[in-house]
């Protein structure tokens, strides 16, 4: 091995250690605002409510 391909090689793992370090850094920095994703529509039908002051059928 040269000493320009170990340099090289040196370079190659630091750099890959650095980016490592970076992504993991990314993850563990909490973040204030967390964004959510807004459904297209309602999933399901929209239907008004019945009596609520009679009990339901299954209700005992």
């Amino acid at each position: 091995m040269t000493r320009r391909g170990f340099f090289h090689g040196v370079a190659g793992a630091a750099l890959a250690i650095l980016l490592g370090a970076a992504w993991l850094v990314k993850k563990a920095v909490p973040r204030r605002f967390t964004r959510a994703h807004r459904l297209p529509a309602y999933p399901g039908p929209v239907r008004p409510l019945g009596n609520i002051s009679k009990p339901a059928k299954w209700s005992g």
